[in-house]
């Protein structure tokens, strides 16, 4: 058998008699006062008993005067005497213990008044203070006790009690034992319910208000006081519709938390605003519980949130869906734009071919005149799709790194003249360097359309600032800024300024294509841009793009040469027919030898069956069935020195083929391309040795 040693045992039991004494806790200040104004209307009505109870046993009026006055004196000091409330509360005590020695007193010592004593130790146990509860007791162990014994006759009035008068304080003294053991016990447990409650109040996360049916508050948690920005002690007692931002309750109730108030134990929420004291405003969500006393409502329990943060996230997961939806919308365009463009290259390139080939079998000057006025405008056409290939982010780029501080630097005399003299025109560069990577003329046209754009929505004037400066967003940044002061646009405007062909401007003005344009420059950059904009308030366009430290290869490869002629033999690959045959004419004019296939699968089988060897795979990109990149790798498998040049209208910056190699499109002839392009193009392939086609 396991025994506890003596100490442990000791220190158990006194651990479980601790547990049963009362800690003493400081009552809320709300609280407190109310028990406090109780006690002082006990007191007046002992003065006033008192002065009663000594007239009917006809003592004179001078005693009269001086024993109810005693008590009344009491109840004012402890009502009126400035302090801390514990000094009011001793006061409270000893007046309400001196009135039981009184009515004592002046019974000429019956037994019955003794009790009173015992009734006022439990009342001032209300104060929870340990101060005034010991003043009690002490109070009772000095009359009963010291005097008592010392002069029974003032205390007893029966002969046995006088005769010993130990016995009967002894008698007493175990009836205010037994009576401070349950007022104890009592006292512990209030306050460990109170205790419990008040934790459970102050973690909640939401605010909880307690409201009486005048409206006023009549108990607040720490979370309630925090969103109502003030303190718990400066609500209670407060009426509260003074934080309901509507009107009184329609149906009557004196507060409009009561609105919400339903019989059962899953009441409805309510979204309302409230206004706290100083005077900001939030929206909540809550819901009002009845308390009831007696089968009557007496109040309400009012749980509520701030929902600002959740309406914040539910807006921005709208100023988010509505990106996204927008986003899908122009991708979706951009792709039917792209294979627009794509084909309307095909076509440019056969018109333009074409021409230029029967331009030189030409003998008369009109027919020449004509012809020319023809490639010209296909030519024209060309900037069309430039413009589409933008949008749908498939244009190939002459990047490099450049400063975009110093490419609207350069603008500045362009812009100045462009925008007009009746347009205030301000530039704030930031001069620590603004590295980006791009095609500066890419760059170029989407400041040149932002301005113009500003310009066309200050036709009475205004003024245009253009802004560079570094920014951090995900990773270091460049942002382009352009801020106009014109007309500015609606929502609704705004949503869809960046789609092909939308345009506000009259009809026969504008193309509706300058910033579907910059949309796609933007994105094909890497880039984003946003609008800010509300009727009558101009307009700011903020363009974003990453910052560049360290230079980077460029793209494209291909600069012109003379001497574009010669003698060896092109595979020429091309789906389009029109396309490869204008291709392939133009090589055979200048002496090439031509071998054509209209699909990868095709050019296979030739170059199977050819004993002559190719000097040079010209191929479009796109194709059905195999692609050129991977037609280009597998011929590379069995014609290592076999040298390169693909032909596309929106290539990107590289492909993947099916075998799951990246390939670069090096070098690239890009469609619409002249006779005159396409000769320098292919020299300058066979010209450069091996080819720049590199599996990885």
């Amino acid at each position: 058998m396991n025994l506890v040693p003596a100490p442990t045992a000791l220190r158990g039991v006194g651990a479980r008699l601790r547990s049963l004494v009362p800690e003493g806790r400081r009552l809320p200040e709300p609280v407190w006062r109310r028990r406090h104004r109780g006690i002082l209307v006990l007191l007046w009505i002992h003065a006033v008993g008192i002065a009663v109870f000594a007239a009917v046993r006809q003592f004179d009026a001078p005693h009269v005067v001086l024993e109810a006055g005693a008590v009344g004196a009491t109840a004012v000091l402890a009502g009126l005497l400035p302090g801390p409330r514990r000094l009011r509360s001793v006061i409270a005590c000893f007046g309400l213990m001196t009135s039981s020695a009184l009515l004592v007193h002046l019974s000429g010592g019956y037994i019955e008044f003794h009790f009173h004593f015992f009734v006022m130790v439990g009342l001032l146990a209300l104060y929870q203070d340990w101060t005034t509860f010991i003043l009690a007791i002490g109070y009772v162990v000095v009359h009963h006790g010291l005097v008592g014994v010392l002069d029974p006759q003032s205390v007893y009035n029966h002969e046995s009690a006088r005769a010993q008068p130990w016995v009967w304080a002894g008698i007493h003294g175990a009836f205010i034992l037994a009576m401070s053991a349950v007022t104890l016990i009592t006292w512990r447990v209030t306050e460990t319910a109170s205790a419990l409650t008040e934790i459970v109040l102050e973690s909640a996360g939401e605010g909880v208000i307690g409201v009486d049916m005048l409206g006023k508050a009549t108990f607040v948690n720490a979370a309630a006081a925090r969103m109502l920005r003030c303190s718990a002690e400066d609500l209670v007692g407060r009426p509260l519709g003074s934080l309901v931002l509507h009107p009184p309750d329609p149906a009557g109730a004196p507060c409009r938390l009561y609105a919400n108030l339903t019989v059962g134990p899953a009441p409805d929420a309510v979204e309302d605003v409230f206004r706290s004291v100083d005077g900001r405003t939030f929206p909540v969500e809550y819901v009002s519980s009845e308390i009831r006393e007696h089968g009557d409502v007496t109040g309400a329990v009012v749980v509520f949130r701030d929902v600002s943060q959740r309406r914040a996230a539910q807006a921005a997961l709208q100023e988010s869906e509505a990106r996204l939806r927008q986003s899908q919308k122009m991708d979706a365009i951009g792709q039917l734009a792209g294979g627009i463009a794509h084909d309307f290259s095909n076509l440019l390139t056969v018109i333009i071919g074409r021409g230029e080939l029967l331009r030189d079998r030409l003998k008369g000057p009109g027919d020449r005149e004509t012809l020319t006025l023809i490639t010209q405008t296909a030519e024209r056409a060309s900037i069309l799709t430039r413009h589409l290939l933008a949008f749908s982010r498939k244009q190939v780029l002459e990047p490099r790194v450049l400063d975009l501080g110093e490419v609207v630097a350069g603008m500045v005399t362009m812009l100045r003249r462009l925008i007009g003299e009746h347009i205030a025109f301000v530039t704030a560069i930031d001069r620590n360097g603004t590295p980006v990577w791009g095609d500066v003329a890419q760059i170029e046209q989407v400041i040149l359309n932002l301005a113009v754009n500003a310009r066309d929505a200050m036709p009475t004037g205004g003024s245009l600032t253009i802004a560079v400066d570094n920014v951090n967003g995900p990773g270091p940044q460049v942002r382009l800024t352009v801020r106009d002061t014109g007309c500015g646009m609606d929502d609704a405007t705004q949503a869809r300024i960046f789609e092909p062909f939308f345009s506000t401007k009259e009809a026969g003005k504008g193309t509706g294509l300058g910033l579907a344009t910059v949309y796609g420059i933007v994105q094909q950059h890497g880039g984003t841009v946003g609008v800010e904009s509300a009727p009558g308030q101009g307009a700011t366009f903020r363009v974003v793009f990453p910052r560049c430290e360290t230079p980077r290869p460029a793209l494209v490869a291909g600069a012109s040469m003379p001497g574009a002629t010669g003698r060896e033999t092109i595979l020429l690959v091309e789906d389009e027919d029109m396309l490869r045959a204008v291709a392939g004419d133009s090589l055979r004019v200048n002496q090439y030898t031509v071998i054509e296939a209209r699909s990868s699968e095709e050019a296979l089988k030739l170059v199977a069956t050819m004993s002559r060897p190719i000097d040079l795979l010209l191929t479009d990109v796109v194709m059905p069935g195999l692609t050129g990149p991977e037609l280009a790798l597998r011929l590379r498998r069995a014609h290592p020195g076999l040298r390169v040049l693909f032909m596309s209208g929106y290539p990107g910056d590289g492909t993947i083929g099916r075998e799951g190699t990246f390939v670069d499109l090096k070098p690239l002839l890009v469609k619409p391309f002249s006779v005159g392009e396409l000769m320098t193009a292919v020299r300058s392939a066979l010209d450069a040795g091996k080819s720049a086609l590199t599996p990885v």
